[in-house]
C-alpha cells in the first residue's frame, strides 16, 4: 500500500491515518508512506519528480513483480520542516533524538537548567490574554517539577527527550 498523507489535513486527521497504518503493519501489508506538512494535497503538486518516480517504481514492483529495489529503500518519507524531508524504516521517525531543557522563560535549549527562586504578585485585574502572552510577566510564574524528569516526545516528526527540572 503506497500512502500519501498531509499531517495538516483536516479531512483525514493524522490520528486516523495512524490507526489505519498500524492495522496494516499488524496484518503484514507491505507499505510505503509519504507524510507532508500540508493538508489534503496531492504529492504531484509539492514533490512532483520524486513522487512520479516513486509511484512508477511502486506500481512496477507491486503490480508487475519487477524487482527494482524500492522495497529495500526506507519505507517512510516525512517532511519535518517545509521542504525538508527525512527517510526512515519506521513511523514515527525516531532517528532525531535531542535532549532539551525547558527554561524559566519558557524556552527550550540543549543547555543545562538554571537554579534559583522567583516570586510574583497576583494581579486579579490581569486579563487572560495578558496572563498567557509570551515573555516575562511579573504576575505569573512558570512552575516546573520539583524533581528532574526526562520525557520522550515527538514534535513535527522528530523525537526528543524533554528534561523537566
Amino acid at each position: 500500500m503506497l500512502i500519501s498523507h498531509g499531517m495538516q489535513d483536516t479531512n483525514v486527521k493524522t490520528v486516523n491515518f495512524g490507526r489505519w497504518y498500524e492495522q496494516m503493519k499488524e496484518n503484514g501489508v507491505v507499505t510505503k508512506i509519504w507524510l507532508s506538512r500540508l493538508g489534503h494535497v496531492d504529492p504531484f503538486d509539492y514533490r512532483r519528480a520524486a513522487w512520479v518516480d516513486t509511484l512508477h517504481r511502486w506500481f512496477d514492483s507491486q503490480l508487475m513483480g519487477i524487482k527494482n529495489g524500492i522495497l529495500k529503500e526506507p519505507r517512510v518519507d516525512v517532511e519535518t520542516t517545509p521542504g525538508s524531508w527525512v527517510t526512515s524504516d519506521t513511523w514515527p521517525v525516531s532517528d532525531n533524538d535531542e535532549a532539551l531543557t525547558l527554561h524559566q522563560d519558557g524556552s527550550l535549549t540543549t543547555g543545562a537548567a538554571e537554579n534559583g527562586t522567583d516570586a510574583f504578585v497576583n494581579d486579579p485585574n490581569q486579563s487572560e490574554a495578558t496572563a498567557i502572552a509570551r515573555g516575562a510577566n511579573p504576575n505569573r510564574l512558570l512552575y516546573l517539577r520539583a524533581r528532574a524528569a526526562r520525557v520522550s516526545c515527538r514534535l513535527l516528526g522528530r523525537r526528543f527527550t524533554l528534561l523537566l527540572s
